[in-house]
């Protein structure tokens, strides 16, 4: 704890280039679950770090067609 309302995490050397330091209203409740896990070595980030994805699968896709409706006032 850096002090009453920030915290200095100890990242791996990976991930040096991102900032340590956040702050108390920044941290949300998280419930772990080991297998939505994802190791370092899949992770992927751009200069900007940005995750860089890559699309495994197309299980479904689907085109829809909205309709408008017109409304008269009178």
């Amino acid at each position: 704890m850096t002090g009453p309302v920030a915290y200095r995490l100890d990242l791996p050397q990976e991930l040096i280039i991102i900032h340590n330091t956040s702050h108390v209203f920044n941290l949300k409740k998280c419930l772990s679950d080991e297998m939505l896990v994802i190791p370092m070595e899949e992770i992927q980030v751009d200069n900007k770090l940005h995750f860089i994805e890559e699309a495994v699968e197309i299980i479904d896709w689907e085109i829809k067609t909205i309709g408008t409706k017109l409304h008269s006032n009178h």
